[in-house]
């Protein structure tokens, strides 16, 4: 194989690794996790059918425009200048005040479902979770360039699994199947494009994993406490 071969090989695939990050970007995890369950597994949720639609388009407002909207204005502020890259915040520096405020932003959101007494205690356990992750990556990114991505398609095979360990229904499997591939898939982009080294990559899908089951399973046995 000659030297032009190689590299457009090489080109093919950074770009690929780029569409698949941009496509399973960390902040779209909530929209996906939620809609997978409202339409794989609607008995786990205690909603009529007919809201699922306007749920899921408040819950990607909510958890995609608004942190994305607060991103470029933040960047704009310190930078004068906002790209599409700066969405992936591969500079340590970038992502401490960006993730934390998206975090409490989560957490807030969560904390307004509680108050308002209208949502299933499941949808207030995935969403305290997902709050939790982004606080988390907060304050070990400040010091430690975890991988946000693998944190956020982890959480989503974790949640998938422990819904349906809850609430067994066939048609999740096909979710599952999907979603570890994805992760796979995703991890693999990260560190093909050189952002994340191994431990990194690895510590995510852990973090991800770990905290997205026991939220749930927390929530299932002590969620009363809360509500």
């Amino acid at each position: 194989m000659n030297y032009s071969a190689i590299k457009r090989r090489i080109t093919f695939y950074k770009i690929l690794s780029a569409i698949i990050s941009y496509l399973l970007h960390p902040l779209v995890m909530p929209t996906l996790i939620f809609a997978i369950v409202f339409y794989f597994c609607p008995m786990a949720f205690n909603i009529n059918p007919q809201m699922i639609g306007k749920l899921l388009s408040m819950i990607f407002i909510t958890t995609f425009v608004f942190p994305v909207l607060s991103t470029f204005v933040l960047f704009y502020v310190v930078k004068r200048n906002f790209s599409i890259n700066d969405l992936h915040m591969n500079n340590k520096g970038e992502r401490f005040y960006p993730f934390l405020f998206t975090g409490f932003f989560y957490a807030a959101i969560t904390y307004m479902f509680i108050r308002s007494g209208n949502y299933d205690a499941n949808i207030i356990a995935i969403m305290g979770g997902i709050s939790l992750s982004a606080i988390v990556v907060a304050f070990i990114t400040y010091f430690w360039m975890i991988s946000a991505h693998a944190v956020g398609i982890c959480g989503v095979l974790g949640y998938t699994l422990v819904v349906s360990y809850y609430y067994p229904y066939e048609l999740m499997l096909y979710p599952i199947a999907l979603i570890a591939m994805l992760a796979g898939l995703l991890m693999s982009a990260r560190l093909y494009l050189n952002v994340h080294n191994t431990a990194q990559v690895f510590s995510g899908a852990f973090l991800g994993l770990v905290i997205s089951i026991l939220s749930f399973v927390v929530f299932q046995e002590f969620g009363y406490i809360f509500l």
